[in-house]
C-alpha cells in the first residue's frame, strides 16, 4: 500500500467490490471550514479546468470512482448493491484540495480513509462534506441500518469551482429568473453570481417541470455553507466569487428537471418606485414602476401597518427588507430616515397610525354617513372628546342587511385604545388625546356607504326615557322607529328608576330589519346586549345608582320595534306566588297569557336550604317554555331552564315563562316546583336505592298531573353512566322523563338519545383523578308529549360500565364450612355481587355448580343452591366464579352425612276440642339449629297452624291430629319428621244436676242411685259404689244393698257418662251418713 497522500494512478471500473463492514460505528462529521482570506470587493469565480485523470492502481482492490462535475454527473456515477449489513468500497483520487461531497441514494453511510485511518468522521451520504487533501483515498459505503439492499447510485463531487457551474446570474431586482435543466437529479446545481461583501441578497430555486425539493446554499470558492437558499443573506467575506449550490430530491421521479434560479440584491435596489403613507379616505396606491419593488423612507420612527392587495381586494403580507434582512410582513416598526425595500407590484397601503391626514370631524349623537370607495380603504373620524370620556360607537351599512364595519379607536400616538368594536361598541378613552376612529369593512373587499353615530355615555343625553314595565297585561313599553337614513336611536334609564337585574325584550312590530341593542352605564361599562336575529331577550345586570343608555342600531329597511324592560328580582311586578310542593303532589296550573307574552311565578319554599326541581312543561309541547329561573337579586339560579333545573339557596325564585307566539291553549303549560331535597338531605318522599352496581329498578308508579313525578336517592360515583330505554310501544318523547341531579352542584346528567331510543344519565366528574362518591337524586317526571293523561312508569336503568356506585366488586366468604350431602343452600358475602355469580365445589373429577336463589338488595350477600346428593363425604374446594369469569378461591367445604331424625316428634296434652296441645321437636343428628312446625288433620295441612303448640277447634273433632317438624341446619337439606296421630275427642258430658242416692243408710237396706242431669246427653252410663272412698267389688248397678261390711262407713257413687266421640264425663254423689245397724 502506498503512503497516505501519495497520488497513484487508478483504472476506472464499472462495478465496486464488496468489503466487510467497518468494525466501529460511524461518528458525526464536524464541519471543516478553512480560514477565509479577505476577498476582492468584486470577486470573479475561479473555474479551473478538469484535470486529465491518469491511470492509477486501486486501493485494496477497490475500483476507482472518478470525481463528478457540477450539473449532470455523467459517467462519474457508479451503481452498486450494498448488502445488509455490509459495505462496498471505491478508490477516489483527489487532485485539488478542498470540500468533497458524496452524493447517492439510500440510507447509507460514507467514510473516507487513508492508510487505514479515517480522515473524516462517518456521515450519511448526501449530508456532511469532507475536506480532503490531494491524494488517494478509500471510500467505504456501508449499510449499517440493514434496510434497502437494492441498487444504489454513488458519485463524489468537489465543491470548489469546476466544470458544470453556469453563470453569472443577474442580481438586479427586476431581472427575470434564470432557467436551468438537470438531466440527472443525482447531480448538484451550481450557478455563480456577482455581488459585494455586505450586500443583502436572497436566492430562490423553483421547479418548473416535475416534482423536486431543493436543499441549496450560497457559498464562495470553498463550497462551504454561507447562507441558505430561500432566506435573506448579508454576504459575508468569502474566498473568490459567490455561487448558489443545491442538492435535488426528485421524489423517485426520473427524467430531466427544469428549474429556475433567481438571486435578488435587496440592498440599494435600482429602478424601484418610491412609496409614501396612504392618506385616510384613499385606497391603496398602485405601482408606478414596471419593476416589482418599491422603497419607503419613513419620516418618523414607530409602528406602521403595510399591506398589499390582490385583484380581488384581499390583503396579504409584504416582503419588506432593511439593511440586514426582512423586517416585517404587516405590522412594521420602522426607523426614520432609513430606506426600506418592499418586493411586489400589487396596490399598496402604508398606514401611519399617528397621522390625521384625510380625517373628518364627528358630530356626537347624530348619525353621519360615509363611503368606502375602494377595497382596502380606511376612513378616519376625529373624536372631539377628552381623555377619560366614555363613548359608544354604532355603525350601519346600506350594502346589505347585517353588514358589519370594523372600528378601531387610536390616540394621538397611534396606540390602539379600543379595537374590534362590534356594531354597537363602547370605548373608554385612555392614552393621549386627541383621538380618532378608524373604520374599515369587516371584509377588506367591502365598498359602499355606511353610517356612524357616536354617543357620550358619561354625560347627560337627550335620549328618550325608557319606562319600567311588569308582568301581566299591558306592561309599559317604548317604541323605536328606525328610518332608512336614521339607523340609530337611543333611550335612557334614570339612575333611580331601575333594579339590579332586568329583562329587556325586543319585538318587531313592522318591517323586516333586525335591531341590535346595547345597554351602557354612565361609566361606559357595557352591561348587556341583544341581537334580534339571535335573541329577543337580554338579561341585564344594571349598575346600582347609575343611569344607563340603551343604544339601538338597525340594518336594513325602515321598521318599528317595541321594547319592554321588566324587573326580575324579588320585587318584580305581576309575579304570581306559587308554593313548592313535595314530590308526588299535583303540579301547579300555568298562568293564562295571550300569545307571545311573558309570565312570572314567584316559587316559594320555607327553608333556603331546600332543593327544588323547577320545570315549566308545555301542554301541549311546544306551546310554552321557561326562559329563566332567578334568585331574589335577579341572578341566574340555573344554567338551562328550558328542560327543568334544580335550585337551592333561597326561599323564593322568579320563574319566567314565555308563551309561544302561536300558542292557542290557555294556560299553555303546567309548572312543577318539587322539593327534592331539604337541609337534612334528600326529600323523604324519595325512595332509597341501596345499590346501583349493575343498574337498578324497575321504579314503578303511575304519573298524572295529580302526581307528576317520583324520585329516588342513588349511591353513585362520579363517572357512573346509566341507560333507560324508552317505554315499549311509544316514543322517547312519550316516555317518562328522567333527571339525575347531583346533590352537591345540582347538575342534571340525563340526555335524550332519540337515535338510540333511550335516555343516558351520567354522574358528572370534576377535576378528580379517580372516581369519588357523588350521591344523586333521580327524578322521573311526566313525558314531554304524554299520549294519555295517565302515564304508567316502569323505569329500569342499566349500568353502562359496571360496576357503578360506591361498591367495587369483592368476594368475601362462602358459608357454612360444613354441609350435608343433598340439596343445600349456601351464602356468599362480598360487594357488588351479581345474579350470575356462581359457587363451584370440586374434588378430583367431582364438580358442583350453584344456581342463584336470591341476591340482597344491597348486593352484599346472596343465597345459592347446590345439589350435593352425590358429593363425596370429604373436603371440596370452593371457588366463586363471577359473571365476568373472574375466579376467587375460597378455601374448602366439608361434606358430611345430611341432617336426619333420631327420635320422632310427639304430641303432648289432651287431644280434645278446645284443648291446647304441644309438639316436641324430636331428636336430630347432627343437632339442628332451628325447627318449623306444621299441624295436620287427617294428613291435611291446617292453615296457619305453624307454632309448636296448637289449640284444637271443634271443627277437628273426630279427626286424626298430627304434627310435622322440619329441622334446619345451615348447609344441610331441610328434613321433616312426623308425630303419631291422635283422634280429636269432643268435650266430656258434664252433670248439670249432680247425681245423688236415696234410701235408708242401714245394713240390709237398699240405696238407689239417681244419676242426675247431663249435657251433652250421654249415650250410656257406668256406676261404681264406694265405701269411705274404696270401690266396693261388684257394686256397679244403679242400686246397692248395704252389708255389714259397710257398717260405720260412708257411701258414695261415681257416675261415668259416655258419649260417642267424646271424652267420658264423671260425677260423684254426695257421701251418705255412716251406715248403721
Amino acid at each position: 500500500m502506498l503512503p497516505a497522500g501519495v497520488a497513484v494512478a487508478a483504472t476506472p471500473a464499472a462495478t465496486a467490490s464488496t468489503a466487510p463492514a467497518p468494525e466501529t460505528e460511524p461518528e458525526p462529521e464536524p464541519s471543516s471550514t478553512p480560514t477565509d482570506p479577505t476577498p476582492d470587493p468584486t470577486p470573479t469565480p475561479t473555474v479551473e479546468p478538469a484535470p486529465t485523470p491518469t491511470v492509477a492502481p486501486t486501493i485494496d482492490n477497490c475500483p476507482a470512482l472518478p470525481l463528478a462535475p457540477f450539473g449532470d454527473p455523467g459517467d462519474a456515477v457508479r451503481t452498486v448493491s450494498v448488502p445488509a449489513p455490509g459495505s462496498v468500497c471505491f478508490t477516489v483520487t483527489v487532485e485539488r484540495p478542498g470540500l468533497h461531497k458524496v452524493l447517492g441514494t439510500g440510507n447509507l453511510a460514507a467514510t473516507f480513509s487513508s492508510g487505514g485511518t479515517p480522515v473524516c468522521p462517518t456521515a450519511g451520504i448526501g449530508f456532511v462534506s469532507c475536506d480532503l487533501a490531494v491524494g488517494t483515498y478509500r471510500l467505504d459505503i456501508a449499510n449499517h441500518a440493514g434496510g434497502y439492499t437494492g441498487e444504489t447510485r454513488i458519485a463524489v463531487l468537489p465543491l470548489m469551482p469546476g466544470p458544470g457551474c453556469t453563470g453569472p446570474v443577474s442580481t438586479d431586482i427586476g431581472a427575470p429568473p434564470t432557467t436551468g435543466t438537470l438531466s440527472d437529479t443525482l447531480g448538484l446545481i451550481c450557478h455563480s453570481f456577482t455581488a459585494e461583501q455586505g450586500a443583502l441578497v436572497k436566492a430562490q430555486l423553483r421547479g418548473v417541470s416535475g416534482y423536486a425539493t431543493f436543499t441549496g446554499w450560497i457559498t464562495d470558492d470553498t463550497g462551504k455553507h454561507l447562507c441558505s437558499v430561500g432566506y435573506t443573506c448579508v454576504l459575508p467575506a468569502g474566498t473568490g466569487g459567490y455561487r448558489v449550490l443545491s442538492d435535488v430530491s426528485a421524489g423517485g421521479s426520473s427524467g430531466p428537471l427544469t428549474y429556475t434560479v433567481q438571486v435578488r440584491r435587496l440592498s440599494d435596489p435600482v429602478g424601484c418606485a418610491v412609496a409614501s403613507v396612504t392618506p385616510y379616505g384613499s385606497g391603496p396606491a398602485d405601482a408606478v414602476s414596471p419593476l416589482p419593488c418599491r422603497t419607503f423612507t419613513p419620516a418618523t420612527s414607530g409602528s406602521y401597518e403595510i399591506q398589499a392587495f390582490d385583484a380581488d381586494g384581499v390583503p396579504r403580507g409584504v416582503e419588506m427588507y432593511g439593511a440586514t434582512g426582512q423586517v416585517c410582513d404587516h405590522e412594521c416598526r420602522l426607523t426614520a430616515g432609513v430606506t426600506y425595500t418592499l418586493i411586489g407590484g400589487d396596490p399598496l397601503r402604508i398606514t401611519d397610525p399617528r397621522s390625521s391626514q384625510g380625517c373628518s370631524d364627528s358630530v356626537f349623537a347624530q348619525p353621519q354617513w360615509y363611503s368606502l370607495t375602494e377595497p382596502g380603504e380606511i376612513d378616519c373620524v376625529n373624536l372631539a372628546a377628552p381623555q377619560g370620556a366614555k363613548l359608544a360607537l354604532m355603525t350601519s351599512s346600506s350594502a346589505y342587511a347585517g353588514a358589519q364595519m370594523n372600528v378601531t379607536v387610536r390616540d394621538a400616538t397611534g396606540a390602539p385604545i379600543c379595537w374590534g368594536l362590534p356594531a354597537v361598541g363602547t370605548c373608554l378613552l385612555s392614552g393621549t388625546a386627541p383621538y380618532r376612529a378608524l373604520v374599515t369593512g369587516r371584509s377588506s373587499s367591502f365598498t359602499g356607504s355606511y353610517g356612524l353615530v357616536v354617543h357620550r355615555t358619561d354625560v347627560s343625553s337627550a335620549c328618550r326615557p325608557f319606562p319600567a314595565g311588569g308582568f301581566g297585561a299591558d306592561p309599559a313599553q317604548v317604541k323605536a322607529t328606525v328610518e332608512a337614513d336614521a339607523f340609530a336611536d337611543c333611550l335612557t334609564i334614570p339612575a333611580d328608576a331601575h333594579t339590579s337585574r332586568e329583562l329587556l325584550e325586543i319585538t318587531n312590530a313592522t318591517g323586516y330589519s333586525s335591531l341590535d341593542v346595547a345597554v351602557v352605564d354612565e361609566k361606559g361599562r357595557r352591561v348587556c346586549d341583544a341581537d334580534e336575529d339571535d335573541s329577543t331577550l337580554a338579561n341585564c345586570s344594571l349598575t346600582p345608582g347609575l343611569s344607563h343608555t340603551v343604544l339601538l342600531r338597525s340594518a336594513g329597511s325602515p321598521s318599528e320595534h317595541t321594547l319592554t324592560r321588566r324587573d326580575i328580582t324579588a320585587t318584580a311586578r305581576g309575579c304570581v306566588t306559587t308554593p313548592a310542593t313535595a314530590v308526588g303532589r299535583p303540579s301547579a296550573a300555568g298562568l293564562s297569557a295571550v300569545s307571545g307574552r311573558l309570565v312570572c311565578h314567584r316559587v316559594t319554599t320555607a327553608d333556603a336550604r331546600d332543593t327544588l326541581h323547577v320545570d315549566a312543561r308545555a301542554t301541549p309541547d311546544p306551546s310554552a317554555s321557561a326562559l329563566g329561573v332567578y334568585r331574589p337579586d335577579g341572578a341566574d339560579a340555573c344554567d338551562d331552564p328550558l328542560y327543568g333545573c334544580a335550585v337551592t339557596g333561597s326561599t323564593g325564585y322568579q320563574v319566567i315563562v314565555e308563551v309561544e307566539k302561536d300558542a292557542t291553549t290557555t294556560p299553555a303549560y303546567r309548572l312543577d316546583a318539587l322539593r327534592i331535597g331539604t337541609a337534612a338531605g334528600p326529600a323523604p318522599e324519595c325512595a332509597k336505592v341501596p345499590n346501583v352496581s349493575y343498574g337498578f329498578g324497575p321504579l314503578v308508579a303511575t304519573l298524572s298531573e295529580q302526581k307528576t313525578a317520583i324520585c329516588a336517592v342513588l349511591p353513585t360515583m362520579s363517572g357512573d353512566r346509566f341507560v333507560m330505554p324508552q317505554t315499549s310501544g311509544t316514543t322517547l318523547s312519550g316516555t317518562p322523563t328522567p333527571r339525575l341531579y347531583t346533590l352537591a352542584d345540582r347538575q342534571d346528567g340525563c340526555t335524550e338519545r332519540y337515535y338510540y331510543g333511550r335516555y343516558e344519565c351520567e354522574v358528572p366528574t370534576a377535576d378528580e383523578w379517580y372516581p369519588v362518591s357523588r350521591p344523586t337524586v333521580l327524578l322521573i317526571g311526566m313525558p314531554s308529549k304524554p299520549a294519555t293523561s295517565s302515564v304508567p312508569v316502569s323505569a329500569k336503568f342499566s349500568c353502562v360500565y359496571s360496576p357503578c356506585g360506591t361498591d367495587s366488586r369483592t368476594i368475601g366468604t362462602v358459608t357454612p364450612g360444613t354441609v350435608g350431602a343433598g340439596k343445600i343452600t349456601m351464602k356468599v358475602t362480598g360487594t357488588a355481587l351479581h345474579e350470575k355469580d356462581v359457587v363451584e365445589l370440586t374434588s378430583g373429577s367431582y364438580r358442583a355448580r350453584s344456581t342463584t336463589v336470591s341476591v340482597a338488595t344491597d348486593r352484599r350477600s346472596m343465597l345459592v343452591s347446590l345439589d350435593l346428593t352425590s358429593a363425596p363425604r370429604t373436603r371440596l374446594y370452593a371457588t366463586v366464579v363471577t359473571h365476568d369469569a373472574e375466579r376467587f378461591a375460597r378455601g374448602q367445604i366439608t361434606v358430611i352425612a345430611p341432617l336426619h331424625v333420631t327420635a320422632a316428634p310427639k304430641i303432648t296434652g289432651t287431644v280434645v276440642v278446645g284443648g291446647k296441645v304441644t309438639a316436641t321437636s324430636g331428636s336430630w343428628s347432627p343437632a339442628a339449629e332451628g325447627y318449623a312446625y306444621q299441624w295436620r288433620a287427617n294428613g291435611v295441612i291446617i292453615a296457619g297452624a305453624t307454632a309448636s303448640s296448637y289449640t284444637i277447634p271443634s271443627t277437628l273433632q273426630g279427626k286424626q291430629l298430627s304434627v310435622s317438624v322440619t329441622a334446619r341446619k345451615a348447609g344441610h337439606p331441610a328434613v321433616t319428621g312426623a308425630s303419631a296421630t291422635a283422634v280429636v275427642k269432643g268435650v266430656a258430658p258434664k252433670a248439670t244436676k249432680a247425681p245423688y242416692t236415696t234410701g235408708t243408710v242401714r245394713v240390709g237396706r237398699t240405696l238407689t242411685l239417681n244419676r242426675g242431669t247431663w249435657t251433652p246427653a250421654p249415650t250410656s252410663y257406668a256406676y261404681q259404689w264406694y265405701a269411705n272412698g274404696r270401690a266396693i267389688s261388684g257394686a256397679t248397678k244403679a242400686w246397692f244393698t248395704l252389708t255389714s261390711a259397710q257398717r260405720g262407713l260412708k257411701i258414695t257413687v261415681r257416675v261415668t257418662a259416655y258419649r260417642t266421640g267424646h271424652l267420658n264425663g264423671v260425677a260423684w254423689t254426695p257421701a251418705t251418713s255412716a251406715v248403721v245397724g
